[in-house]
């Protein structure tokens, strides 16, 4: 990860063993970034949700589940992404079904290892 568009400003280089890249969604694609809201153990798995919307009172949220080995096993939208894909999608700014997204999350998960 020596790209510098991923280097936290003021941080000192980092030594990561992993990374993972999430990817956008139509509704963050315009949106300066997206963020992790939060991480933690759900069962035998990691879960990552990720906040589509910069504004931390945006519930537009995406979620990752990961095996322990921080393979991918699944994602999901919550309801508030989905009501919002439905808004758009209904006014013609969106031009496909918020299905197509859902069943399309986890194929867009880009996940590197670190070069040994």
């Amino acid at each position: 990860m020596r790209d510098p568009k991923f280097r936290l400003l003021d941080m000192p280089e980092s030594h990561e063993e992993r990374v993972i890249l999430f990817p956008r969604t139509c509704l963050s694609r315009n949106e300066p970034y997206t963020r992790v809201s939060s991480i933690g153990l759900v069962g035998p798995q990691v879960r990552v949700t990720v906040a589509e919307h910069f504004n931390e009172g945006s519930h537009r949220q995406v979620s990752y589940d990961f095996d322990l080995s921080l393979r991918p096993t699944k994602a999901f939208l919550s309801s508030n992404y989905r009501e919002e894909h439905l808004k758009l999608e209904a006014s013609g700014l969106i031009k496909h079904s918020w299905r197509d997204d859902e069943a399309g999350l986890a194929k867009g998960l880009e996940y590197r290892s670190a070069a040994p």
